[in-house]
């Protein structure tokens, strides 16, 4: 709409320009020479320039009146829009990088897993071996001591890698509720804006 008044408004305005400067010139090349009906003719051109004056006016009360006023509404319509459109990307980053976060913690909680699962197989085995005596009794106690330390950081590391998911479990949740909410609350501003401009266009033209 903006750009159709103004638009409108400098094509009235430059044919207005043009019909002055021939008005002007008709009646500079008419008064060097005795016509018939000359002042027929000179009032039609005084008439053509002053309706040129007054389109000129018109114009400039139209753009003061109209066209700067939409122009501010429309820079400050994009400066809301820039801010919308900026919150909704940061809401949406904030979910995406939470959902590859906790798919990247899901993906080591399988991995502690495995590691944990590993170490109690290999702390089983190393329980069951066979009877020994002497220093390969000793030998076994060692190792069984380090097999059951390796067993209890795997778990260790496992229940790290449970809660992180957790965790982000409950992160992501929250902020897909506040995406949301985010999402409802641009909708109403959105129409809230429209009916604003709607108003504020219709008192303009009235």
């Amino acid at each position: 709409m903006l750009n159709h008044v103004s638009r409108r408004v400098q094509l009235d305005l430059e044919h207005a320009k043009r019909v002055q400067n021939l008005a002007n010139q008709s009646k500079t090349a008419i008064s060097e020479h005795y016509l018939p009906l000359k002042d027929v003719f000179e009032n039609s051109f005084e008439n053509d320039i002053t309706f040129c004056e007054q389109t000129q006016e018109a114009v400039k009360y139209i753009q003061d009146r109209f066209i700067k006023s939409l122009e501010l509404r429309r820079d400050d319509h994009e400066r809301q829009r820039r801010s919308l459109k900026n919150e909704w990307l940061r809401v949406t980053k904030q979910v995406k990088d939470t959902q590859q976060e906790l798919q990247r913690a899901r993906t080591l909680l399988g991995s502690r897993d495995d590691g944990y699962r590993k170490a109690q197989e290999i702390s089983i085995r190393t329980e069951c071996t066979g009877p020994a005596v002497g220093s390969e009794l000793l030998r076994r106690r060692k190792e069984l001591e380090k097999r059951r330390k390796n067993e209890e950081e795997a778990l260790n590391k496992r229940d790290e890698a449970q809660n992180q998911v957790e965790r982000l479990e409950v992160e992501l949740e929250r902020r897909q509720n506040h995406m949301e909410d985010t999402k409802v609350l641009i909708s109403f501003f959105i129409c809230l804006r429209v009916q604003v401009i709607n108003f504020n266009i219709y008192m303009l033209i009235i």
